[in-house]
């Protein structure tokens, strides 16, 4: 089928449509698990590199309060040199 737009599309069926939708929701979780890896790095370099308390290193990276928790978690997990 062609659209409007001379593109060639597809009808999507509603299993096709659940399973799309699946992995639309699938990447995203990955692309926010990715980001928090990148913020939890972050933090640990400005811990170890320029001494910051893990509190104040937060405030410069303006993590909310309420994320804190889930970024110490992460900071323990990651492996330092």
């Amino acid at each position: 089928m062609i659209n409007d737009f001379g593109m060639i599309g597809m009808i999507l069926t509603e299993e096709m449509d659940e399973r799309v939708e699946k992995m639309c929701n699938f990447s995203e979780g990955v692309w926010e698990d990715g980001k928090a890896e990148g913020k939890a790095e972050g933090l640990a370099n400005l811990m170890h590199n320029i001494s910051l308390p893990i509190e104040r290193a937060m405030e410069v990276l303006g993590i909310p309060l309420d994320e804190r928790g889930k970024y110490e978690q992460l900071i323990a997990s990651i492996p330092r040199n």
